[in-house]
């Protein structure tokens, strides 16, 4: 049967967080990591999960993201860790590639970070997710900057249409139909 082949073994529970699109990673208390996926061992230049797993979490970090953020990371971590609270956080960094060359565009994630307890209710370590939301940032901008070109627009024409209207004689423009598109005020 099926459900039979499919009782919760370590390989089973990898493949299935291993098919999540996000990075998702667990550490102890002592930022030691005890599992991820594959994509989070990926984004930080390891090959495989096995690589990850024992690391100190801010030493693998070192590979792929710059050493201010390793820094505000770690310290989140523990705040998350000390408060027993969970918290989304969201990142701006600059990452690096296998070589250690660092990219020129900044990456964003959003994270939700959470204290993980034994079943005494203690804290055992901290789990969390994160997202490459840098895309979603790009269209945020774009539309901003669309908005603000619409308003400088709509104040330009404002400008125009009281210059328009403050002249003396009837004036008036017509698209190539012409159908009158605008006029003066006389």
């Amino acid at each position: 049967m099926i459900r039979n082949n499919y009782l919760m073994t370590n390989e089973v529970f990898q493949d299935i967080i291993d098919a999540l699109p996000v990075l998702l990673f667990w550490t102890d208390t002592n930022h030691i990591v005890l599992g991820s996926n594959i994509a989070h061992a990926k984004a930080f230049g390891f090959n495989s999960v096995k690589e990850l797993i024992g690391q100190f979490a801010p030493n693998a970090s070192i590979r792929a993201i710059d050493h201010e953020t390793i820094t505000l990371i770690r310290q989140q971590h523990d705040q998350i860790i000390k408060s027993k609270t969970g918290q989304i956080l969201e990142y701006q960094t600059k990452l690096f590639d296998n070589q250690g060359n660092k990219h020129t565009e900044d990456h964003h994630y959003i994270s939700y970070k959470s204290p993980l307890f034994n079943k005494n209710g203690d804290v055992i370590g901290l789990i969390g997710i994160s997202s490459d939301i840098t895309e979603l940032k790009k269209t945020q901008e774009s539309l901003i900057r669309a908005n603000e070109q619409v308003e400088a627009d709509r104040r330009a024409k404002k400008v125009f249409q009281g210059i328009i209207d403050s002249l003396p004689t009837m004036i008036f423009w017509t698209d190539d139909k012409h159908i009158i598109q605008g006029y003066n005020k006389v």
